[in-house]
């Protein structure tokens, strides 16, 4: 048997190099093949999903972006103001309001919406349906200050009045568009 002590390792001071590691590598042959397989198993289900998403009946892709993909919420909407090209370089206010007519005489029609939102519109010429208490219908109106005054009538829910198969305004097909 052997009586030799090993020689103590010198001293380590501070900032000194670090001594070279002896036990096995950090990175194996191993761990190279499970992150590969790990990788390939993320390509595999994403290109599952991405061929899934893409591959359905037409009518079962959802169309998104653009000015028609940003369109339907607002079908469902009771009631809002937006801005529009005016057609001269400036920009008008437009109210839009879905709901039941409370009131009306051969100046005004008054609307109230299901959230009770109620407004009072100034009828312009040809403004469109003629209406009667009780029925409902979607109001388009120019706003200028605190008047609206209506520039279209529609009866029945939903959608933009006043153009073909519910264009928006400013929109081909809809009031204020090209045909």
């Amino acid at each position: 048997m052997s009586t030799e002590v090993p020689a103590p390792a010198a001293e380590q001071n501070w900032g000194d190099p670090q001594p070279p590691r002896q036990d096995r590598p950090r990175w194996t042959a191993r761990r190279t093949a499970v992150a590969v397989a790990i990788a390939a198993g993320i390509a595999v289900a994403g290109g599952a999903v991405v061929y899934a998403g893409t591959s359905g009946e037409p009518s079962q892709n959802v169309r998104m972006g653009g000015p028609a993909g940003a369109m339907p919420g607002l079908f469902n909407a009771l009631h809002g103001d937006f801005v529009v090209s005016d057609g001269s370089g400036g920009y008008e206010t437009q109210r839009m309001q879905t709901g039941e007519v409370a009131a009306i005489d051969d100046d005004s029609l008054t609307v109230e919406s299901d959230d009770g939102y109620t407004q009072t519109y100034e009828l312009g010429a040809g403004a469109g349906d003629t209406a009667e208490r009780g029925d409902t219908v979607t109001v388009l109106a120019t706003v200028s200050g605190d008047t609206a005054t209506a520039t279209s009538i529609t009866s029945g829910e939903g959608g933009f009045p006043g153009g073909p198969q519910g264009r928006p305004p400013g929109q081909q097909g809809g009031p204020g568009g090209t045909n």
